[in-house]
């Protein structure tokens, strides 16, 4: 049974005005630990990474999950409360029903000096459509310990309130395709 989630007035004013929020002990450790451990067999078998070896850490974004996330590692997160979670952001009745409920983001440090990021950067949904409703969410669940320059995915508060202004502005305009918001947003 998954467990109830509402947000509260203030996790929704943060939400609207970063883009983001941080939801602290949401999934039970133990859970957690168990989905992490799925990623780190999968990890060594497929790329001999190691998780007590950093020198085997040489592929810095391994890819191609996809059979993991068929296995079921990631299935109880629908117990764990995801369908709840994102009924409190896109309300009542969202649910569709998923058949893989992750898709793993591994990055691992690269040991350089680090820079925010500026070539890379995409979009998760198309710059157009409904400009005024929120379609989706997407829930980044960091499985293992992530310091300062450690790794993870950047994200920049408040930048989806830039792409809705862009957006909004283009619409009027014709409409935009979602690689021109990319090189406007670079």
């Amino acid at each position: 049974m998954a467990r109830p989630f509402t947000l509260t007035p203030t996790q929704r004013e943060t939400f609207a005005r970063d883009g983001v929020l941080h939801l602290p002990g949401y999934l039970p450790a133990a859970e957690m630990a168990a989905m992490a451990d799925a990623v780190w067999v999968d990890l060594r078998q497929r790329f001999a990474i190691r998780r007590d070896d950093a020198a085997t850490w040489t592929t810095q974004r391994p890819a191609q999950f996809q059979a993991l996330s068929r296995s079921g590692a990631f299935g109880r997160l629908e117990q764990l409360g995801y369908p709840a979670l994102a009924e409190a952001f896109l309300g009542a009745g969202w649910w569709r029903g998923s058949r893989h409920w992750a898709a793993p983001l591994v990055t691992f440090p690269t040991g350089d000096d680090w820079d925010v990021p500026h070539n890379t950067w995409h979009l998760d949904l198309p710059a157009s459509g409904d400009l005024d409703e929120t379609p989706m969410v997407k829930a980044f669940t960091f499985l293992e310990p992530v310091e300062p320059r450690g790794g993870g995915t950047p994200y920049i508060e408040g930048s989806h309130r830039v792409v809705l202004d862009r957006a909004h502005q283009q619409a009027r305009a014709g409409g935009w395709r979602s690689g021109d918001m990319r090189e406007t947003l670079k």
